[in-house]
């Protein structure tokens, strides 16, 4: 049974059988008010009853799982921004060169692994198809290393004025602080997945129609 203290509401747990048969009177330890508590069942109590139990289990139990809910939400937007600014950290040592030495420090390169493929002959192209204008990428890869190694997706980017780009584009350019922003871009993957040492590969983009306001096609892996 849960007593509430009608002057400071201060809550206790108690069984029937403390309170008589009647009710009986009792005083908060809290505030030390004191009155008559009624019970379900009938008889006489004279004596005062202090009540010094414990507030409800249910309360106590509420207030900790708030914490560690808040513990575990605290923990996880930790791992999430750290984790973000690791995979990030090319992007953060542009805006913020002094980051560069504390990568570095942490065993985390700031710049992307020399994969040992290499490009060369890079040409853009153009072509009619139906009366549209479609330009296209042509040029060689090698592998340099002194085994056979992944050959990674081609990532092409068309780059050009910013007043043709969509608004993503520019908040991006304007953080890498590039005055061209992203037109268009793609994935070219390869048929052959991997390359010999020392053997070259020749390839050839899929043509896309040309776009106005473009002004050059930056190509990496």
């Amino acid at each position: 049974m849960i007593i509430t203290c009608p002057e400071c509401d201060r809550r206790y747990m108690t069984d029937n059988q403390s309170l008589g048969d009647v009710g009986r009177d009792v005083r908060c330890v809290g505030c030390g008010h004191q009155w008559f508590q009624e019970n379900i069942r009938i008889s006489e109590q004279t004596d005062v009853l202090d009540l010094d139990l414990e507030e409800p289990e249910e309360e106590n139990t509420g207030s900790i799982l708030k914490k560690l809910i808040f513990v575990f939400v605290f923990l996880g937007l930790i791992v999430a921004s750290f984790s973000f600014v690791i995979f990030k950290r090319e992007w953060v040592t542009r805006l913020i060169p002094e980051s560069k030495i504390i990568f570095e420090n942490m065993g985390f390169s700031s710049k992307k692994t020399n994969l040992s493929i290499v490009m060369d002959n890079i040409a853009t192209l153009q072509k009619t198809d139906k009366g549209v204008i479609q330009f296209f990428l042509v040029g060689d890869i090698k592998n340099i290393a002194d085994g056979i190694r992944q050959i990674p997706p081609l990532k092409v980017k068309v780059m050009g004025r910013c007043d043709a780009a969509s608004w993503t584009s520019k908040i991006e350019a304007k953080l890498k602080g590039d005055t061209e922003c992203t037109l268009d871009q793609w994935q070219h993957d390869w048929h052959e997945t991997r390359l010999p040492a020392g053997e070259k590969l020749s390839f050839e983009t899929q043509s896309r129609p040309q776009i106005e306001g473009m002004q050059n096609i930056r190509v990496d892996f």
